[in-house]
């Protein structure tokens, strides 16, 4: 029963690239990588950094860093044996940080709201 389900869910997803636009994605490939590889350089640095001065492990620090969803890296820290505490608590207080920090980001860059709102 699960092969069964396993091959409708392939066939299903690969049913999704008919009439895919490959010369799109090799056009937009570079544009999509460049904030991946900036994202997860920073957080593999946070990651050597925070293991260095408090002494967790290298990948429960590099969970709590890595860019993602609060959900999927707590069950990704559950799933490798992490503290799930840790893990989550960083993304909770990355969250907050973002939410304090984005008006002063957006006055510094001087992004006029009226203006925004009208494109």
């Amino acid at each position: 029963m699960q092969f069964v389900a396993q091959l409708l869910i392939g066939a299903w997803i690969g049913s999704r690239f008919i009439g895919f636009d490959w010369e799109l994605m090799h056009r937009t490939l570079f544009s999509a990588l460049t904030p991946f590889v900036a994202a997860f350089t920073l957080a593999v640095l946070f990651a050597i950094l925070a293991a260095r001065l408090v002494s967790v492990p290298f990948a429960e620090a590099l969970a709590a860093f890595a860019p993602g969803g609060l959900e999927a890296m707590t069950m990704l820290a559950f799933a490798l044996g992490l503290d799930p505490m840790f893990v989550g608590s960083h993304h909770l207080a990355r969250f907050f940080m973002i939410g304090l920090a984005l008006p002063f980001v957006v006055r510094w860059l001087g992004v006029d709201r009226r203006s925004a709102s009208q494109s």
